[in-house]
């Protein structure tokens, strides 16, 4: 339905494995997001619309479709090694590589998708993606000790399948829903109500 055209068993197999490692993985925003919806009662359609709001930030949802534009934008190994130094030098964020949870290692679903990757490349001949992507990793590991995540081989990947960039983060969505769903009823099952405190910071005893 996405590209037009029945997918190859080595298509489908990616795909799927894209899909599963999308699926769940611990408490990123949208997911909190969603628990504390539902923490009110509120039904799985409030807390799935909450999700997706929560994408609509950059700095959560549309990150693989950074990188894709990033690639693109690199062309060739060198054009992309080039880039990549003069938004270190800028001080710009690089997306795909970091995360919460994996400080100081490799994402495991990102060695999954960087597998992926050199199968579909070649079979697509398109080897030079596999280069220019190793390049980026090398080179944030080298300057930033910054290790690739999921989003950073998914979009290549992504991208091979000829699924547009714009249904990246969709896709990861309908993904994400099997565990979104997850956190929902688990919540309903054993609720309480998400309720932090905050801490007042500012100047007190002011008066006119």
């Amino acid at each position: 339905m996405i590209t037009g055209k029945v997918p190859t068993a080595l298509e489908a197999e990616i795909f799927d494995q894209s899909l599963m490692v999308y699926s769940e993985h611990e408490m990123p925003n949208s997911t909190f997001t969603a628990r504390v919806i539902a923490s009110t009662q509120a039904d799985i359609y409030g807390a799935y619309t909450g999700a997706v709001a929560s994408l609509k930030g950059s700095l959560h949802g549309g990150a693989n479709e950074a990188v894709m534009h990033l690639l693109l934008e690199g062309k060739t190994v060198d054009g992309l090694e080039t880039l990549l130094f003069e938004k270190l030098k800028n001080k710009e964020r690089i997306m795909g590589f970091g995360h919460r949870v994996y400080m100081k290692k490799m994402d495991p679903r990102a060695t999954l998708m960087k597998k992926a990757l050199k199968r579909l490349a070649k079979d697509r001949g398109r080897e030079d993606l596999v280069e220019m992507c190793q390049r980026g990793e090398d080179i944030l590991r080298e300057e930033k000790g910054l290790y690739p995540n999921l989003d950073y081989y998914a979009a290549p990947v992504y991208y091979l399948l000829n699924i547009p960039i714009p249904l990246y983060t969709p896709v990861f969505f309908a993904a994400r829903a099997v565990g979104l769903g997850a956190h929902v009823i688990e919540q309903h099952d054993n609720n309480r109500l998400y309720r932090p405190r905050v801490k007042y910071t500012g100047p007190r005893n002011l008066h006119p």
